[in-house]
């Protein structure tokens, strides 16, 4: 049986993580065709983040659930970097720790391009329910200018949720970019390593109640 590995970098997330959790580990119980895996990586949570995964994790038997704990903040990519070493799963993924996209619903449709490409990455495209204006004009000029400055042609290189098979994790996990820049040089790299990367649509349903606002995105 093949398995499949979840990294959820989490900061400051003591309000969506349990409940993200109870999310995934229901989806988990259908997919049985895997063996899954779920990593925590607190980023350096200065509230209850890593003690609400932990007792969540505790309590549940069926699903492998870890916490891995950052002492202090490092970035996004850090924590990914940290939660895919500790997996050793045939396919990973990440996602934010919000719980913002329904991943469940393109699930199956990311799977099959799996089998085919090195990663699959969501794309948010114009659909980013409960973005303000300014969010949204925001995340156009910023993607505006990684095409000009790159020659990436992806709508959305920041959506937090990619899939990898062996080969992708392997590229992830050579990125030196900790934080924000990321996604970009991961999608950088793939693209000048001749890594072939595949696109899904996804709506994007943004939680005002996540603590990372923002402000925080180009420290996180």
């Amino acid at each position: 049986m093949k398995s499949f590995g979840i990294v959820i970098p989490a900061y400051n997330e003591e309000s969506m993580i349990v409940s993200t959790l109870e999310r995934l580990t229901t989806f988990c119980r259908t997919q049985k065709q895997y063996d899954w895996a779920i990593h925590v990586v607190d980023d350096g949570s200065t509230d209850r983040t890593a003690f609400l995964a932990r007792k969540y994790a505790c309590a549940v038997t069926d699903v492998e659930i870890k916490v891995h704990v950052h002492e202090h903040n490092k970035g996004k990519g850090a924590a990914i970097q940290t939660g895919l070493r500790a997996d050793e799963s045939d396919y990973s993924m990440f996602l934010d720790a919000d719980g913002a996209v329904t991943f469940e619903q393109v699930f199956t449709q990311a799977e099959q391009k799996l089998k085919q490409h090195d990663i699959v990455i969501g794309e948010r495209g114009s659909r980013i329910d409960g973005y303000s204006f300014f969010r949204k004009l925001s995340s156009w000029v910023f993607h505006a200018m990684v095409r000009f400055l790159f020659s990436l042609q992806y709508k959305d290189t920041q959506c937090g949720w990619k899939m990898f098979n062996k080969k992708g994790k392997a590229l992830a996990l050579a990125v030196t970019q900790e934080r924000f820049s990321f996604d970009v040089e991961l999608l950088v790299r793939a693209q000048s390593l001749g890594c072939s990367v595949a696109s899904i649509p996804i709506i994007w349903n943004h939680r005002s109640d996540t603590r990372v606002r923002y402000r925080d995105g180009l420290r996180y």
